[in-house]
């Protein structure tokens, strides 16, 4: 599986995920992976899927990866002091405020 469903956010930028088409060398992959889909045996066919070389698709790793960048996302943004960028005021503003928009 080309996909790595891991997140470093923020400690670095995580690589793009890239899908392609598989070649006919790998469509009897696909056929099994569909026959276990159609038996409704959902852990064996990711695992088997996970096992395969040269596929990434909408499988359950490429959604975990996704989540798991949400959830990285989400915690960091919950670290950031949030900002003021509008402020009310009948004062004339100073030099130190030059990130804030008087109104």
């Amino acid at each position: 599986m080309l996909c790595n469903p891991m997140s470093f956010y923020p400690a670095k930028i995580d690589p793009l995920l890239f899908f392609q088409d598989i070649n006919l060398e790998k469509v009897q992959v696909m056929e099994n992976y569909q026959r276990f889909l159609k038996k409704k045996q959902y852990d064996m066919a990711n695992d088997y899927i996970g096992q395969q070389e040269g596929i990434c698709g909408y499988f359950a790793v490429f959604l975990n990866a996704i989540e798991n960048r949400i959830d990285n996302l989400q915690e960091h943004l919950l670290t950031i002091e949030p900002i003021k960028p509008f402020v009310s005021s009948d004062t004339e503003p100073s030099a130190a405020d030059n990130q804030t928009i008087w109104i």
